[in-house]
């Protein structure tokens, strides 16, 4: 997984930035408040942000993706639905029975949308 290789290279560059500043102290202990070491340990402070970051993304990443299967699960679910229903009382191959099947998934999905978007105003108000 390129991440984790991403954050044990970053490791690996963190422990390396750390060793030098202590070497750095320890050849010259007047250079404690120089701003060379100041400057190194902001880096530190920014590629941890940065590896935060990385990690934020990937794990966006990751929930898209298995939201998407999700989806993708619903969407023959619904679709086998509507189709079993309208076969009923339209013929499966015509041209009529695609467009009674696009209204009743148009109309599921705005039932769907209308419930999700209620139960989110009514959680963004109990906050």
């Amino acid at each position: 997984m390129p991440g984790v290789e991403f954050l044990i290279e970053f490791e690996k560059i963190k422990k390396d930035i750390e060793e030098a500043i202590d070497r750095a102290h320890k050849q010259n202990p007047k250079m404690r408040n120089k701003s060379l070491i100041v400057h190194h340990k902001h880096e530190l402070s920014h590629t941890h942000e940065v590896k935060h970051k990385v990690e934020l993304t990937v794990l966006t990443a990751l929930i898209a993706a298995l939201a998407f299967i999700i989806a993708l699960t619903w969407h023959d679910a619904i679709k086998g639905t509507t189709s079993y229903l309208i076969t009923v009382f339209i013929p499966q191959n015509s041209i009529i029975h695609k467009f009674f099947e696009a209204l009743l998934i148009t109309l599921v999905a705005i039932l769907g949308i209308y419930l999700l978007t209620r139960l989110q105003h009514r959680m963004t108000l109990g906050k």
